[in-house]
């Protein structure tokens, strides 16, 4: 018993000098530091890869909205090479005609036909630009009234599914209706259709548009043409979606 009281003595003495404490106070703050340094390095890791993150993500929605103004500008630029080229050729020419035949005294009977043409083309171009009645008339009403010129090319049903009536903003009219006059002059260039199909479905959840040809469709690219950019160009300004399906003919679905 006498030694074991001398062993633990000894090693209580140890244990209790100055030197011991100081060595463990030491490691303890050692220890302690190196636990601040790792998650400060965790914290430090972190906020860099949150700062990465929002800088990838400010320079992808920054190309985006470049490549939108570039679009943008590409789509006003060609609006007006059209609406130039359908001043030259339908409603110039027409009145140069009648000009002609004013000069040379023809009679009134002949006078008429081309001055009702001009008038429709008048009226034709200043609803291209801007469509009449934007604010009172209904969505479907509208669309409606955009399709009715292309059902002299194409037979052209329209179904509508009115679940809940909605009004939407100007700028969602007229975006959804450039996109859908876009779609009409693709399948006309491109898709040896003659019908045109055209379902509107308002609900509470969800407003559908489906525009569907029978022709032979089109083939798909990564690089995208002028009209295929302005369509997306318009859905994305009013924050809805489209898909592009080939069955045959071209079906576009359209949820805004």
């Amino acid at each position: 018993m006498s030694l074991l009281s001398v062993h633990y003595s000894d090693y209580l003495a140890i244990w209790q000098s100055q030197d011991t404490i100081t060595l463990w106070i030491l490691i303890a703050i050692l220890f302690v530091g190196f636990i601040l340094f790792v998650l400060i390095k965790i914290y430090y890791l972190h906020i860099k890869q949150q700062y990465e993150n929002k800088l990838a993500n400010y320079n992808l929605q920054r190309t985006h909205e470049l490549q939108l103004q570039r679009a943008t500008i590409e789509s006003i630029e060609n609006e007006r090479k059209r609406l130039g080229a359908d001043l030259h050729d339908a409603l110039l020419s027409q009145l140069t005609i009648l000009r002609l035949k004013l000069q040379l005294g023809a009679p009134s009977s002949t006078l008429d036909p081309i001055l009702e043409h001009c008038i429709q083309d008048g009226r034709r171009i200043s609803h291209d630009l801007f469509p009449p009645m934007l604010e009172n008339k209904s969505i479907e009403d509208l669309i409606m009234d955009i399709l009715s010129p292309w059902k002299k090319i194409f037979h052209v049903p329209i179904i509508t599914d009115i679940r809940q009536v909605k009004h939407f903003s100007n700028e969602v009219k007229l975006h959804l209706i450039r996109a859908v006059q876009e779609i009409c002059t693709n399948i006309s260039k491109h898709a040896n259709a003659n019908t045109i199909e055209v379902h509107i479905r308002l609900s509470a959840r969800y407003n559908v548009l489906y525009i569907a040809d029978n022709g032979i469709g089109f083939t798909t690219s990564d690089k995208p043409g002028i009209g295929m950019q302005n369509i997306h160009n318009r859905i994305s300004l009013i924050h809805g979606k489209y898909k592009v399906q080939q069955r045959p003919g071209t079906r576009f679905i359209i949820v805004f």
